[in-house]
């Protein structure tokens, strides 16, 4: 998936898979490479440490010495990240699809503020207990949506609803997928994903309510998706986004494959802004 906007440069989606992940047969261009993938990794937890230590949704003493914001279940977690010509990473979302054993206590939404509120909390975990039963009846994975991110230079271009549908896209690819996500009503995040598809948990016919988060500091919504939930005015954006990100490189953390890319690409291990000779995405072995 490339995209362009005002001679900002060339962006390239790539994938980033979590180690033991099964990667669907849908995606067609999948490389083991740990160290690209470590460095990508890196580079998206740098981009989140700064747009929200910037925003003051967490403080700069919860941020890596490199400045990183790192999550537990980032290593559990697909990532689509949206890398400049540089090799940077100026856009990324987190999918975790969890196992179909899985229980309300070991989703992140259960620990939402939400989730500690005396009135909400048990239509809360019935809401996605709900959520959650429905996948494993049609057999699909249940997924949790987040770590969204956006640099400065690619706000309010075409690029922040195409990561914001990557995530309909994404469950497609998996072969359909039941999800919730925590968004910001502060940058706009929730009402975006609302008018894509996405909709507020409702249980014992009551929506959830936005909240404010003092973790965070700021009004915050849990919305529902499916990969099939998306407005129907996005249909054809859908479809093509789909295929594209069929054909995006796919690295996983495996231990094969690095060794290739090191002798083929040493600027791509170097400083992080340093170009590369070519598309992040070419070099797929």
């Amino acid at each position: 998936m490339n995209f362009s906007h005002r001679g900002q440069g060339r962006r390239t989606n790539i994938l980033l898979a979590p180690a033991g992940a099964v990667v669907p047969a849908a995606f067609r261009n999948v490389t083991d490479s740990p160290r690209l993938h470590h460095r990508l990794l890196a580079s998206m937890q740098r981009l989140r440490g700064h747009i929200y230590s910037g925003e003051g949704a967490i403080s700069r003493a919860s941020l890596t010495s490199d400045g990183r914001h790192v999550q537990t279940v980032d290593d559990q977690s697909w990532h689509l990240l949206t890398v400049g010509d540089g090799g940077q990473v100026v856009g990324c979302a987190r999918f975790h699809a969890h196992s179909l054993s899985a229980r309300w206590e070991h989703v992140g939404v259960s620990r939402a503020w939400l989730a500690k509120d005396p009135h909400w909390a048990a239509s809360l975990r019935r809401a996605v207990e709900r959520e959650m039963d429905q996948a494993r009846a049609l057999g699909m994975a249940f997924v949790e949506a987040g770590g969204w991110a956006l640099a400065e230079s690619i706000r309010h271009t075409p690029e922040a609803i195409k990561i914001a549908l990557s995530a309909f896209c994404w469950a497609k690819l998996l072969g359909g997928a039941v999800g919730v996500t925590t968004a910001t009503v502060r940058n706009q995040s929730a009402m975006i994903l609302q008018r894509l598809g996405g909709s507020f948990l409702e249980s014992d016919g009551r929506k959830m309510p936005m909240y404010f988060d003092p973790q965070y500091g700021c009004e915050m919504a849990i919305l529902r998706f499916s990969d099939a939930s998306y407005s129907v005015r996005y249909h054809k954006m859908v479809r093509e986004l789909t295929d594209q990100l069929s054909n995006a490189l796919v690295l996983t953390p495996g231990t094969a494959g690095w060794e290739t890319f090191a002798n083929l690409h040493p600027a791509v291990y170097d400083a992080p802004m340093q170009p590369l000779s070519r598309p992040v995405e070419s070099y797929a072995v």
